[in-house]
């Protein structure tokens, strides 16, 4: 086994709804080995990844709500991707948004996949267990 692939994924989870932040790391916990960092505002986000290398975010994973105040989902998204340092940190977009000029304009900004957050509770736990086996199968840079 190499030695990155023996890291521990962090998964910094961009969500501020509080009841969404639980079932996500409920969920995620159960089904992948993660480090879960959440924050609950974009500001707080970014200044997690103020000074940080590419190098001390290998195996760094975001997953992003769009629909938030203040700085938002695509100001993040933006920031993220348009900053040399964390434009290779993969961005998963987890928003109840399902416009498709929303879609388009996260991929546009750099989005690796977005995810439409269900408002059924059941089928909600369904796409977090889709994420959290995609976790377990995807490589990170």
């Amino acid at each position: 086994m190499t030695q990155q692939s023996a890291m521990k994924t962090k998964l910094i989870l961009i969500e501020d709804e509080p009841g969404h932040t639980r079932l996500i790391i409920k969920n995620l916990m159960k089904c992948a080995d993660v480090e879960i960092l959440p924050f609950d505002t974009g500001r707080r986000a970014l200044e997690y990844f103020d000074g940080k290398t590419p190098d001390d975010l290998r195996q760094h994973l975001v997953v992003l709500d769009i629909n938030m105040p203040g700085i938002d989902g695509f100001e993040v998204l933006r920031r993220l991707k348009g900053n040399e340092s964390t434009a290779a940190v993969p961005v998963i977009v987890f928003t109840t948004t399902d416009h498709p000029d929303e879609i388009r304009r996260c991929y546009q900004e750099g989005a690796n996949l977005y995810l439409v957050k269900p408002m059924d509770y059941t089928a909600f736990q369904v796409t977090i267990d889709f994420l959290a086996a995609s976790l377990t199968m995807m490589r990170l840079p």
